[in-house]
């Protein structure tokens, strides 16, 4: 107030207004001076950085790629890689029964196909039926029902829709495509006993391959391997139990056809 005063009298002799930190609700600006201000990122620091960020994602996305077509080949039956051990008299036999197999199935598609087609000649020489035809003796065979209670005299005859109408185009390709996608369906995985056999032999099969593989990976890396860490070996230690594995798993393979043909 004796500042104010002195400046609206000015009074020279006044004293110098001073600000005491202490004493002033309100922080006073030298806190600014004391802020800690960030590096200065360049240019060449900021691409540095979005390339890094970029291989990390490649990365990760080829990690994942690589994991699901790990997942995808465990799901699906594998099959080991036949080398000259087997016998080759064997090997024809099995070789023939399955052409043999096939030319029964193909003759049996060819005859059903061919019934099918005589079916779709058959019904294509059929006459188209006429519903005026059938609306006209239904007008001149029909009579009024009898009066009742609810009706009353009614003299207006009913009107009878046709008996069989002609098949469509479209009907027809249906059924002959459903017809063929079932003979196909017999065909690739049997029908009856024949087909409940196949599955049987495939299942058993796949596991008998499985515990191939699983006793060659305990026998080699002394465990069973997780998915990607065969991946993640480095050469030529790779290859080198990667072909081992496929060698005791074959000897497994060859041990168990010679003691069922035995």
């Amino acid at each position: 107030m004796n500042v104010l005063h002195a400046e609206l009298n000015q009074d020279d002799k006044a004293a110098i207004a001073t600000i005491d930190p202490t004493k002033v609700g309100e922080r006073t600006w030298n806190h600014w001076n004391n802020a800690i201000i960030p590096e200065r990122i360049s240019v060449q620091q900021k691409q540095e950085a979005r390339e890094a960020r970029q291989a990390e994602r490649e990365r990760l996305l080829k990690l994942r790629k690589q994991q699901e077509i790990q997942a995808r080949l465990q799901e699906q039956p594998r099959f080991p890689v036949r080398d000259g051990s087997v016998p080759d008299d064997a090997l024809a036999q099995e070789l023939a029964e399955e052409r043999r197999r096939h030319e029964a199935h193909n003759l049996s598609y060819q005859k059903e196909l061919k019934a099918l087609r005589q079916e779709i000649q058959e019904l294509k020489g059929e006459p188209a039926p006429n519903d005026r035809s059938y609306s006209v003796q239904s007008y001149e065979r029909l009579t009024a029902p009898p009066p009742s209670r609810t009706s009353g005299n009614s003299i207006l005859p009913v009107e009878v829709a046709p008996a069989k109408s002609m098949p469509t185009a479209t009907n027809i390709l249906l059924d002959v495509m459903s017809a063929v996608a079932d003979k196909f369906r017999k065909v690739a995985h049997g029908e009856g006993r024949e087909g409940e056999k196949l599955r049987d032999a495939t299942k058993q099969y796949i596991q008998e391959h499985e515990e191939d593989d699983r006793q060659a990976q305990l026998k080699i890396f002394g465990k069973e391997l997780k998915v990607g860490e065969f991946e993640s070996l480095k050469e030529p230690e790779k290859t080198r139990k990667g072909e081992r594995v496929k060698q005791i798993s074959n000897k497994r393979f060859e041990d168990r056809w010679a003691a069922k043909n035995a």
